[in-house]
């Protein structure tokens, strides 16, 4: 059994915003990408239309040196899209279409891919789980691989259903959420209640990490005993928006984790990278 990299899997789409761009993201792929420049050689089950976007998605990836092998064609649904709007404070509000390519990934193409291969992390997100044919397939592969789970909740009404969520919980080895997914799965109504009961709570979800992220100010991260905590980095360039911010706060665990840093050197990295991605449009890195 060979080891890889970690798999990522859900959405690919391209976020639309007002000014008439449109920027290549969904979370799954902003993980994936940054991932991939962090030399961590990650592979992205997915699924995008034979269409223009669909070619524009694999041109890209190929230009960012990115594995393509687990990006499933669909000749009836289109890939993936996103209207975004902007809030007066830079925060995005996000209107999803259904029936996109992301919503029909096929579990026998995924495992086939990979075949005689260990992955060192299965990575995903709730969103791409709405539809039951790649909810299956996720959990299909969760469970043949045997693979570790990154969970980052993405809990966008009405495209979440709590008994899901709570059986990816008792599956996870990591869990992320944002202040308002911690109220909503575990009455956390603030910063400061969070960092008493986010210990117990790890503990009791049998988890290994908890992390907490808070907008603007931060992030905690707790292994059921300790608990480190981090503001972003002073900054005085402009700032564009936050899409992406939380995806990105992902990846600088998720490289500490895979490398073996401690929490408080992966923490403060994390929360370099949402920076950089705050002054950026989009979730990614231009090439």
């Amino acid at each position: 059994m060979k080891t890889i990299g970690p798999i990522i899997f859900g959405e690919v789409l391209f976020d639309c915003f007002p000014d008439g761009s449109a920027v290549l993201g969904g979370a799954p792929f902003n993980v994936y990408a940054h991932l991939g420049r962090m030399g961590l050689d990650p592979l992205m089950i997915t699924r995008v239309g034979e269409d223009e976007r669909g070619n524009r998605l694999l041109a890209a990836m190929g230009e960012r040196n990115l594995r393509t092998e687990g990006v499933q064609s669909d000749p009836s649904r289109f890939t993936g899209e996103v209207v975004v709007t902007i809030d007066e404070e830079g925060h995005p509000q996000f209107d999803i279409r259904l029936g996109q390519a992301w919503d029909g990934i096929d579990a026998d193409e995924a495992l086939a891919n990979l075949a005689g291969q260990q992955p060192s992390m299965l990575y995903c997100g709730t969103l791409a789980l709405r539809s039951e044919i790649s909810r299956k397939a996720c959990l299909r592969i969760l469970e043949e691989t045997e693979a570790d789970l990154f969970l980052d909740v993405n809990l966008r009404d009405p495209w979440w259903e709590r008994p899901l969520v709570d059986q990816l919980l008792s599956k996870a080895t990591w869990l992320k959420c944002n202040e308002q997914e911690g109220e909503m799965l575990f009455g956390i109504k603030d910063e400061y209640e969070g960092r008493s009961r986010l210990p117990e709570i790890c503990r009791n979800q049998g988890l290994r990490q908890l992390i907490l992220t808070l907008s603007e100010r931060g992030a905690m991260v707790t292994d059921g005993e300790n608990i480190w905590q981090a503001a972003p980095p002073q900054d005085d360039r402009p700032f564009l928006d936050s899409v992406g911010a939380g995806d990105a706060c992902a990846c600088g665990l998720i490289e500490g984790i895979l490398k073996g840093y401690d929490p408080e050197t992966s923490i403060h990295n994390a929360l370099e990278l949402a920076n950089e991605i705050c002054r950026t449009r989009g979730g990614v890195f231009p090439i």
